[in-house]
């Protein structure tokens, strides 16, 4: 079951948020509502550009490598030594991986040392 609203949802969701501070701002009396209806439309027609633009951004940043890795790490904190043992020498033996330094005092580190190439070391 997929959670995240598609777009034509959150448009929708837009579209009711802003007739309701339309109305609220129509009876304060900080405009007409013909003023204000033209306000929406022009709001509404930049809306979908810059959710794409905002959909590039965040896909970029989502992907970058560091942010993979920080979320595999993430996951992995809970993980038995074993799991995380198979992870490091997976990580090891790619071709841009030269040298590992894993932290002593993460529980499990030495008995991942063990199981892993020579380019891992635990410091």
């Amino acid at each position: 079951m997929e959670l995240t609203p598609t777009q034509q949802q959150q448009m929708g969701q837009l579209r009711q948020l802003l007739q309701t501070l339309g109305m609220l701002a129509a009876a304060v009396g900080w405009g007409t509502p013909a003023d204000i209806a033209n306000w929406i439309t022009v709001i509404l027609q930049a809306a979908g550009p810059l959710m794409m633009i905002g959909g590039f951004a965040w896909d970029w940043y989502a992907n970058r490598r560091k942010a993979i890795l920080e979320s595999a790490a993430k996951s992995l904190e809970s993980a038995p030594a074993a799991e995380k043992a198979m992870v490091v020498k997976a990580v090891a033996d790619l071709p841009e991986v030269t040298k590992i330094d894993l932290d002593k005092t993460v529980p499990g580190a030495h008995t991942i040392n063990a199981a892993t190439p020579n380019n891992v070391t635990v410091s």
